[in-house]
């Protein structure tokens, strides 16, 4: 993996276990905060504890997969194995577009949510 794959990976990451500014992690922080409001501790530390050991879990491999070093034997590959693996390390940057747009629109829309999305999502959820 190149360096601007693993770096987008990484931040896909900090999306998926919602880090701030993650959508994730306002609903994270919303139902600690109404789970401590309810007096609810002990489920508040089960949740903590186990947000943290799928944080620590997910990173390691995260962070393996986007930074490690891949080992190719030479006794073992063939040729045509190596080449493959040269022709996946030289990607076009053009193919990273996509994926910088939508991490950018995931992380302004965990900071700023549009006056017409939000009552789109008021009135979604005044329908229930």
């Amino acid at each position: 993996m190149d360096k601007v794959t693993g770096w987008l990976w990484i931040l896909c990451f900090a999306g998926i276990v919602g880090l701030p500014p993650s959508p994730l992690f306002i609903s994270e922080f919303l139902l600690l905060k109404a789970l401590i409001e309810k007096n609810h501790f002990i489920i508040v530390a089960i949740f903590l504890i186990l947000l943290t050991i799928i944080i620590y879990g997910m990173g390691k491999t995260v962070i393996n997969m986007s930074f490690g070093n891949i080992k190719i034997d030479n006794a073992e590959c063939s040729n045509s194995i190596k080449d493959k693996y040269m022709a996946l390390k030289k990607m076009d940057p053009s193919l990273y577009t996509s994926q910088i747009i939508i991490i950018t629109i995931s992380l302004i829309m965990g900071i700023y949510i549009p006056p017409f999305l939000n009552t789109l999502i008021k009135n979604a959820v005044s329908g229930l």
